[in-house]
């Protein structure tokens, strides 16, 4: 097992995400983490591959899990979620290059694909004030 630290860090936040978003019946799965900077970062300051490790020896699972950097060259450096309709549902993609590869070579090598895109399409913003609550 592992050693933690008291309490709970986002990067072990989102080990946990990930463990909560498997499928029953996963073992001997492959997933697949496709990300830029900050998912790169989650998965391996969250030592994301230990937890799988430790999570495979505690409920005799295999689970295989992997990360790449996605989209990538010769993608241009954009992971908003309309880069992945555009490669997806669009027929931008090519099952040939990692950087573009399309969700049906994906879905050939991997039962379960987890896509992180970048956070500001998701308008995270600083905190601002105080925060209404709503009535009820």
């Amino acid at each position: 097992m592992h050693n933690t630290r008291s309490g709970i860090s986002l990067a072990r936040l989102t080990v946990i995400i990930f463990l909560l978003l498997l499928p029953p019946g996963i073992a001997g799965q492959k997933v697949i983490f496709l990300h830029h900077s900050t998912g790169g970062n989650l998965y391996t300051q969250g030592d994301v591959e230990g937890w799988i490790s430790d999570y495979n020896d505690e409920n005799n699972t295999h689970i295989e899990i992997s990360e790449r950097a996605y989209p990538n060259s010769p993608y241009p450096w954009k992971n908003y979620p309309y880069d992945y309709w555009k490669l997806w549902v669009n027929g931008d993609c090519d099952a040939g290059q990692p950087g573009i590869e399309c969700i049906e070579s994906l879905v050939e090598q991997y039962q379960v694909i987890i896509f992180k895109h970048c956070f500001p399409g998701a308008a995270i913003q600083a905190e601002s004030g105080s925060p209404e609550r709503p009535a009820g």
